[in-house]
């Protein structure tokens, strides 16, 4: 067994609440920086990083390459962050002309996302997936063939049937239902693919880069070939959980007799914190097993959203900046615990930066 373990970065979906996670992780890349040099970034400590919806976004921003220098990031977390305060008023701009044609989202997807490709492309340009700097594991659903599509980036350097261009891979992981129309999207060698966002059966992708990781050999970074769990150090962020005191109830009385139009909304929120909850426990149970000095080693870190409007498209400064302060609030209230997160990736650096095959 090798004494360095596998590092693995699990963002959820959340929509514009991907404030938080990005927030978290500016803080954990600023402490990097400061103790181990300020060219350090998040790829430099992770060996894997899977991202569902908005996790998918923060996935690549911290995995796509500086075309300038192709063996380094192109973003830093703060500029990830900025991504959201830039650009979130535009992509869910829900204009008077909008909510009439789509009575509010019922009719029709609720918003255009000319803005949001327009952003992507601005971001990610023609970059491909096979092109991210460290293995990586993105998810979305096809809706033709009815089943789960994980992006990945081992896999698009193997054969263009699975590589695509970030900005689509990205668009597709994000592409809320009643939210975003579905893309159609076409990979490296011509094949279309209609999809929508992750979230829908996996918004926490932990598990699921927890099992992506058991298949890949980490040896020539000096590591795990197809690592156990006792061999993983899994570090999982969720987008804001809803407290108890402010977490949506569904009340028996409304509810007993809702027919489609009232239950679809409710189960859409159902079905992403229920994913996201049944995944932290699956987890927890697998590491609970372990021996005392593995045991420790998944960190679950999903701050409460404060005074923030918990929608996830609800993008309006005064919101957003609502969630960046739950997330400072969290960091300041757990700095302790992320310190301790720091410390294991300085100890955990693999050894030679070189690319996974």
């Amino acid at each position: 067994m090798s004494e360095k373990k596998v590092t693995i970065l699990s963002i959820d979906g959340g929509g514009i609440r991907g404030i938080i996670p990005g927030v978290v992780m500016e803080y954990i890349e600023g402490e990097l920086r400061r103790i181990e040099g300020d060219d350090k970034r998040i790829a430099d400590y992770f060996d894997l990083i899977a991202g569902t919806s908005t996790g998918g976004i923060l996935t690549g921003l911290y995995l796509i390459p500086d075309e300038s220098n192709p063996t380094r990031p192109k973003y830093d977390a703060s500029e990830a962050v900025n991504l959201y305060f830039l650009n979130g008023p535009k992509i869910f701009d829900l204009n008077l002309w909008n909510r009439i044609r789509t009575l509010g989202g019922m009719t029709d997807e609720k918003y255009d996302a000319a803005y949001f490709e327009k952003a992507l492309k601005n971001y990610f340009g023609d970059s491909l997936l096979s092109d991210l700097l460290k293995p990586s594991l993105i998810a979305a659903y096809d809706i033709e063939k009815r089943r789960a599509v994980f992006f990945t980036s081992i896999e698009a350097k193997e054969t263009a049937v699975r590589n695509f261009k970030m900005r689509d891979v990205v668009r597709a992981t994000s592409s809320a239902p009643t939210y975003f129309e579905p893309p159609l999207i076409y990979a490296e060698d011509g094949a279309a693919y209609a999809l929508i966002d992750g979230g829908v059966f996996a918004n926490n992708p932990a598990l699921c880069a927890y099992a992506e990781a058991r298949k890949i050999n980490f040896s020539n970074i000096g590591k795990a070939i197809e690592p156990c769990g006792e061999e993983m150090l899994i570090i999982s962020l969720g987008s804001g959980a809803k407290s108890m005191a402010r977490k949506r109830p569904y009340l028996y009385r409304k509810y007993k007799d809702a027919g489609k139009l009232k239950w679809i909304p409710a189960v859409i929120d159902i079905m992403t914190s229920g994913n996201s909850e049944t995944v932290d426990y699956q987890l927890m149970q697998i590491f609970d097993t372990m021996t005392p000095s593995d045991k420790n080693d998944y960190h679950r870190v999903d701050p409460g959203i404060g005074l923030a409007n918990p929608e996830m498209d609800d993008a309006s400064p005064a919101n957003m900046e609502a969630l960046r302060q739950a997330a400072k609030a969290y960091i300041a209230e757990n700095q302790n615990e992320l310190d301790v997160i720091v410390s294991k990736l300085i100890a955990h650096k693999q050894d030679k930066k070189e690319e996974l095959a």
